[in-house]
């Protein structure tokens, strides 16, 4: 569910890629990179330009873990 959110986010509105990460629950931006490239075979940014999307980087405001 997280990864069908962050698509729908990363077609749908103009967050950066950061953002969409922790809207969708990963409190680590490689982390979620790693999830994405699991299930979907290709980068956030990769899907981004399949689907004519400008994607920013910018690193999520925190990156500690949810211990």
């Amino acid at each position: 569910l997280k990864i069908k959110k962050s698509k729908e986010l990363l077609e749908h509105s103009s967050l950066n890629i950061g953002q969409i990460a922790e809207r969708c629950g990963f409190s680590d931006y490689a982390y979620f990179y790693q999830v994405f490239i699991k299930y979907e075979n290709i980068s956030p940014k990769q899907y981004g330009t399949i689907k004519g999307i400008i994607l920013v980087y910018k690193p999520m405001a925190h990156t500690s873990k949810n211990i």
